[in-house]
């Protein structure tokens, strides 16, 4: 089965202890990973672009970001070591009974669609593209936000770690922008992953909006406007036949 690795801070005790029993419960092995904090975070950057930041989110970076990032970027990179796809939890999670099921099939898809996501959104926007083992494939035309549960590929995880040398952006942003490391997001449904209670008390605090000049407001809408323009282009690109043909063809050789 895919590996699955769950990042959780040693120092939060009650995250570890519920996140491993619900996967105890379904039966699915993994491996934790010690998250990096905000000081350990920064030394795996080459810079930390606060400027870049504020284009990006309108507002300053905090520390608990950088060490969010930091870690998510680690396991990208034993990603590429490893030439092995893997399943990235973070530790704020509930999980529904299918969710073995979906790890599975997610296992049988990552290589070849390079990035899949189990959890839940809200602002998402997606389009089917075929059944597969109990659950709907779907390819999203506009990405939501969260990293808490997603399977990536060896393929795009050396894109992203080669495209992130520098922190200028929240993890989520970054894989958000699927036109950047050319690679479409897709998911599983119906969704076996949600935010448990336990992520209303979020370890990231800080996330406060800062003043900004009129020059900035207005790079920070040019910003904003080619975003829209490159996810309009990225999903005229796309086209989702060659996935069922490709998956149909296993199972008649199967």
């Amino acid at each position: 089965m895919l590996p699955v690795h769950l990042i959780n801070l040693g120092k939060d005790i009650e995250r570890r202890t519920q996140a491993t029993r619900q996967l105890d419960q379904q039966g699915v092995s993994y491996e934790i990973f010690d998250a990096l904090n905000g000081d350990q975070g920064r030394a795996t950057f080459d810079q930390i672009d606060d400027h870049g930041f504020v284009l990006r989110t309108g507002r300053r970076y905090t520390p608990g970001e950088i060490g969010c990032f930091a870690s998510h970027k680690a396991l990208w990179q034993r990603c590429v070591e490893q030439n092995s796809a893997l399943l990235i939890m973070e530790d704020d999670f509930a999980l529904a009974p299918e969710f073995s099921g979906a790890v599975a099939a997610a296992g049988e898809l990552v290589d070849t669609l390079g990035l899949i996501r189990l959890q839940d959104e809200r602002r998402g926007k997606s389009t089917k593209v075929m059944p597969f083992a109990g659950f709907q494939l779907e390819r999203y035309t506009k990405t939501p936000h969260c990293t808490l549960c997603y399977a990536i590929s060896p393929e795009v995880a050396r894109k992203l770690v080669a495209l992130h040398a520098n922190f200028c952006a929240p993890v989520d942003v970054v894989l958000k922008h699927v036109w950047e490391y050319d690679n479409a997001m897709y998911c599983l449904q119906p969704y076996t992953v949600s935010s448990s209670e336990l992520s209303f008390d979020s370890v990231i605090r800080g996330r406060e909006k800062c003043p900004k000049s009129p020059l900035r407001r207005a790079r920070r809408f040019w910003l904003k406007t080619t975003w829209q323009w490159q996810r309009v282009i990225f999903n005229l690109r796309q086209r989702d036949g060659w996935i069922r043909q490709r998956f149909q063809a296993k199972r008649k050789i199967a």
